[in-house]
């Protein structure tokens, strides 16, 4: 959720102009535009304010690219404790990052917290938080990068809070936050797309194997290969029968988008890619190793994955016959068979 690291002045612009090219011409060749048109809804800062219950003392300039100072930098007559309070509004759309270089001082004590608040039932997430219990000098900037995954398709608020207060006799010692060059950056490539029919959301959570007769024509002939194939000193395991259409079509995404992040570099599409990835042959367990057909018999009932050890390839390839069925890809997808 949070990194910290130096500051890069430089960026990578024609790097990542380089990439955006390949992909656009990716996209044109391979998927006629079609995916690629699905592009990521930025995440955008809707408004910045001053907190309700600030003390004042909170400047800011710019709207996509913000600089502001949060706190009062100035000995003068005594006051109660007061805070300072800026409060940045985010749409988070299709997630990505926020970032921001950051830096503190302090007359005398003084605490400052950084604060992402999303909508209930979400909970705060506190970023940053630091107390000085003597005058410090202005640190040096460290850049913060939050990431906004959690919150897609949500509002959320980065609240960035100074205190300082009276410490001695009609004396008041102050403190002051600086952070520059806070920008949104999001993915261009847009997140899986979420899955909402449950016999789909079923397959996802691991129900993947379907041979109910009402979806799935092959019960006959699955059964005498299962039995040709132990006859013959085999072994094999059933992984996927019939597939509802909404799921093949969720692989499809998969695979398309696994192909589109696969060079992408930037920091906004880290998170992304990493999910994508886990769908397409991580912890969710598909190995996808082609691109899903758009009709797939699986989705009509006349097909199944059935992965057989022990025997040659050829026997596989006879033993099906005999039961009725063909292997259309032997060796890319040797696992599929078809009636």
């Amino acid at each position: 959720m949070l990194s910290l690291k130096v500051k890069n002045p430089l960026g990578g612009f024609m790097k990542r102009t380089l990439i955006q090219f390949h992909i656009v011409i990716f996209c044109l060749i391979f998927y006629a535009g079609k995916v690629c048109a699905q592009n990521a809804v930025p995440a955008v800062i809707s408004n910045i304010s001053e907190g309700q219950f600030s003390a004042g003392y909170v400047y800011w300039q710019g709207t996509t690219v913000v600089d502001a100072q949060v706190g009062k930098w100035e000995i003068g007559p005594s006051q109660f404790s007061a805070n300072s309070t800026l409060l940045i509004e985010v749409e988070a759309n299709d997630g990505g990052i926020a970032y921001f270089d950051y830096a503190t001082e302090s007359g005398d004590f003084a605490s400052f917290n950084i604060d992402v608040i999303p909508p209930a039932p979400l909970t705060l997430q506190r970023v940053f938080s630091q107390t000085h219990f003597f005058a410090r000098p202005r640190s040096a900037f460290q850049r913060f990068s939050i990431d906004l995954t959690p919150y897609r398709q949500q509002t959320i608020l980065l609240v960035f809070n100074a205190s300082y207060g009276q410490v001695s006799g009609n004396i008041t010692f102050e403190a002051r936050a600086s952070i520059e060059d806070l920008q949104l950056a999001t993915c261009q490539v847009a997140p899986l797309k979420p899955l909402t029919d449950p016999d789909a959301i079923a397959f996802e959570n691991g129900n993947r194997v379907n041979t109910d007769p009402a979806n799935f024509s092959l019960n006959t002939e699955l059964t005498r290969l299962t039995n040709a194939v132990a006859n013959a000193g085999g072994n094999g395991t059933l992984t996927s029968a019939y597939r509802p259409p909404t799921y093949q079509s969720h692989l499809r995404e998969v695979y398309t988008k696994q192909m589109l992040l696969a060079n992408r570099r930037e920091p906004e599409c880290v998170t992304l890619k990493a999910e994508v990835q886990a769908e397409f042959s991580g912890t969710n367990g598909h190995n996808i190793i082609q691109r899903p057909a758009r009709r797939s018999n699986h989705s009509l009932g006349r097909s199944f994955d059935y992965a057989i050890t022990g025997i040659t390839s050829a026997q596989i390839d006879s033993l099906a016959n005999g039961c009725g069925l063909t292997r259309p890809l032997p060796v890319r997808d040797r696992v599929h068979f078809s009636g």
